[in-house]
């Protein structure tokens, strides 16, 4: 199921990018974890990471317990470190940025392409 901070983006994906194909919940497997990304643009090497309150600070809906919360923390760091070591580009999107327009989508995924 898809979350509406995810669906709104999702909708200025395809918007930016209508003739690309964006893949819908794409998993790795890396250092014994397997890691959910929302999005997948393979022609561009983009994984796309809706990130809701979730990812910054505790929340019981989301977290059981601190330690919950920490591994939430560890999964986050383990994207960025494997899209780094094979040359993807990962592309962060933040609930207080939502909703974004294609315009300024366009503009994030330059900027995490040029870094």
């Amino acid at each position: 199921m898809i979350s509406h901070l995810a669906k709104s983006v999702r909708e200025s994906l395809e918007a930016a990018l209508p003739n690309t194909l964006i893949k819908h919940e794409e998993y790795v497997n890396y250092k014994g974890q397997r890691l959910f990304f929302d999005f997948y643009l393979p022609t561009l090497n983009l994984y796309v990471e809706v990130q809701g309150v979730q990812h910054t600070e505790f929340n019981k809906h989301f977290h059981n317990d601190a330690a919950a919360f920490k591994g939430q923390k560890k999964r986050d760091g383990l994207k960025r470190e494997w899209c780094s070591l094979n040359d993807n580009t990962l592309l962060c999107v933040n609930y207080d940025e939502i909703p974004i327009t294609a315009g300024e989508l366009l503009t994030k995924i330059e900027e995490a392409q040029n870094d």
